[in-house]
């Protein structure tokens, strides 16, 4: 498989070992809006009710804007088929981000949560429906939300209709101006396709050969027949492709005068 993209992801370098020039992808990151598919109520009906983590106060319990503390995020990564939960901290201090970790099991949060706890002396979780926890999520409240049923599946579908091996679900980007009278938005989901896996750490589930293995299967096998192949080349892109400089490219290059 040929990568043709903008950034650098962990298993670019898988690559170097040799790769099939038939099967090409295209790597764009793209924000779109998409049609619901027809399994997605079945989505949310194997989704457990779990209480979302938003904000972990460091020190004192007191809320302040720009106290130091760390944001959680709940985050879904679509790859090649399947659905991975993950929730992402982001270390704020001084209005600034210090640090982030990204973590696709319990045990790993556990773990993150226990080191917090060793340097700070009180931490004060906050959540979406109620002002503060008073104790740190448990292990049963993580795995609620890790081992929910609608991750068993399979969504193959999904990302025909999506036409990508790789997205994560965002939210209305133009929330403010959205017609919430409109029934037509009530059939739409938000995603960002083609996402860097770097950013989001998957390597911690996926290793770069692993990742990149499954992607060439993914996109040779159940992508084949969607818009995500050469004829989305770019001119400048099929040049590289076939290994010419961008200079001449499909041009002979002149010969040095000796």
């Amino acid at each position: 498989m040929k990568i043709v993209s903008k950034y650098k992801d962990y298993y670019d370098g898988v690559q170097s070992i040799g790769f099939d020039e038939s099967l090409v992808y295209v790597r764009h990151v793209t924000l779109k809006s998409v049609k619901k598919p027809k399994t997605y109520g079945s989505y949310l009906q194997n989704s457990e009710d779990t209480l979302e983590l938003d904000r972990i106060n460091l020190e004192t319990g007191a809320y302040m804007p720009k106290q130091e503390h760390i944001d959680c995020f709940e985050l879904e990564v679509g790859f090649c088929g399947k659905l991975y939960p993950a929730i992402i901290f982001k270390h704020i201090k001084d209005e600034n981000e210090i640090d982030k970790k990204v973590f696709y099991n319990a045990n790993s949060v556990l773990n993150y949560l226990k080191q917090l706890k060793n340097k700070y002396k009180n931490l004060y979780y906050r959540c979406s429906f109620y002002n503060y926890y008073l104790e740190e999520p448990t292990d049963n409240f993580l795995n609620n939300y890790f081992k929910q049923k609608k991750y068993e599946y399979s969504y193959e579908s999904w990302f025909q209709e999506f036409e990508t091996p790789i997205f994560i679900f965002t939210s209305d980007p133009d929330q403010s101006k959205r017609n919430w009278n409109d029934k037509r938005n009530e059939d739409l989901l938000y995603i960002i396709s083609n996402p860097n896996l770097k950013e989001i750490e998957f390597y911690r589930i996926k290793d770069n050969y692993s990742a990149y293995q499954e992607l060439s299967q993914f996109l040779g096998g159940v992508l084949s027949n969607t818009e995500i192949n050469t004829s989305n080349l770019t001119d400048k892109e099929k040049i590289q492709q076939h290994g010419f400089d961008l200079k001449y490219g499909f041009r002979t290059r002149p010969n040095k005068k000796k």
